[in-house]
Formats: C-alpha cells, structure tokens, sequence
C-alpha cells in the first residue's frame, strides 16, 4: 500500500500521540485507537516525528518467509528480498507501520494483521523488539515483544517498506 508519512498533521508535528487523536476522531469513515499501547513503545516511539513529509510502499502483510521465525531471522528475510528483487527494502520503523495500518483502516476499513504481529525496526540501544498486530474491534495493538511471553514467534513475522523521496 502507497501512504504519505507527513511531517505536520494540521500544526502538530506528526507522531504517534497526534495520530491516537486523529484516528479517533477522523475526518472520514472508520475509528479506531491503540487497543495495548505498551509503556515502553509509547516512552520510547511516541514523540518521534518526521523531518520531511514522504511516501512509502509498504506489504499489506508479514512476509510468508518470515512467519514462525525468531527476531535475528528478521533482518537476514529483509535482505533476501531486496537482493532477489534488486530494490532497497527495508523494515518499517514503527511510525511509518503503525501510519499505514491505520490509514488502511481508517480509509477502508480493512484491518491488517488481525491474527499476527509484525516486527519493526527500532532503535539498537533498546532492549526490546516493537511489534504491532492482533488489530480488532477494540483497536491496534502497539507492544515490546519481551514484555509479552504469551505472543509467540509463530504469531510474528516481518513485513517491508519502501521509501520515496
């Protein structure tokens, strides 16, 4: 799915708390909130906003060669597909992920990964893996994987974005 990361929402930066309000209340169509909004993503991710406004591309669900892997199997799944593809892909930090699901729903009314969690890029110095999913009637769920003992690896897999300047 093709979606525009702003850098401002109305006169607010764009973040995650901005993006709470909005889809809350949205303009058009769908609500919806964060279900389980972890307290270390939301220390950790939710003032981080844009220096520019973009477009990404981004998988509408996990990649069928990373569901039932571990987190360190992740990345090597990433590389694999921008290599056989000859395009740079990355894995989606999580405002971009947590943008795009949201704007799906909101727009359309499809929810994505409704029965899985998708890993996310983060920062190194942190000790925990974001991962977003089991997207419900009662919201989005934003969680560190290590906090969460009963979400197993079989239920996570990685998905993939492309950046456009």
């Amino acid at each position: 799915m093709l979606v525009l990361i702003p850098r401002r929402a109305k006169r607010d930066l764009f973040n995650l708390k901005v993006l709470s309000e909005r889809i809350q209340r949205p303009e058009l169509h769908y609500s919806t909130r964060y279900r389980c909004y972890s307290s270390a993503v939301k220390e950790n991710f939710c003032a981080q906003s844009c220096t520019a406004s973009y477009w990404i591309l981004m998988t509408r669900t996990a990649l069928p060669s990373s569901l039932h892997k571990r987190t360190a199997v992740h990345e090597a799944v990433v590389n694999r597909c921008s290599k056989s593809t000859g395009v740079r892909y990355d894995m989606p930090f999580i405002l971009k992920a947590i943008t795009a699901i949201l704007t799906e729903y909101v727009e359309v009314g499809t929810r994505l990964y409704e029965n899985s969690y998708v890993r996310y890029e983060s920062r190194k110095e942190l000790s925990f893996s974001p991962i977003i999913g089991a997207f419900s009637e009662e919201g989005l769920s934003l969680l560190a994987l290590e906090e969460h003992p009963l979400v197993s690896c079989s239920e996570t897999g990685v998905s993939v974005v492309r950046r456009f300047e």
